[in-house]
């Protein structure tokens, strides 16, 4: 790390550069971009938390189910606060 980062520092433009490039590396598709079509078809819209419920139930993939078992596990009356 040392020999690299006095590579770099015999630079400044490539100095933030060099240091970038040690930093970033793939990480893979997100579970957000992975289920976005589920999300935008259970979430978007929806007028009421049975509603929700009842798109979570008829998509039946695994996201879904893990999702809807998950709300089954809290208060109604607080996801129907946070809806609104």
């Amino acid at each position: 790390m040392d020999a690299i980062l006095a590579k770099v520092a015999c630079k400044p433009e490539g100095m933030y550069l060099g240091l970038l490039g040690m930093l970033i590396y793939s990480i893979g598709e997100s579970e957000l971009s992975i289920n976005r079509e589920d999300i935008d078809h259970c979430f978007a819209g929806v007028q009421s938390v049975e509603q929700i419920f009842e798109r979570l139930t008829k998509r039946n993939s695994t996201w879904s189910q893990r999702v809807l078992k998950q709300l089954q596990l809290k208060s109604p009356a607080s996801l129907k606060v946070n809806l609104y």
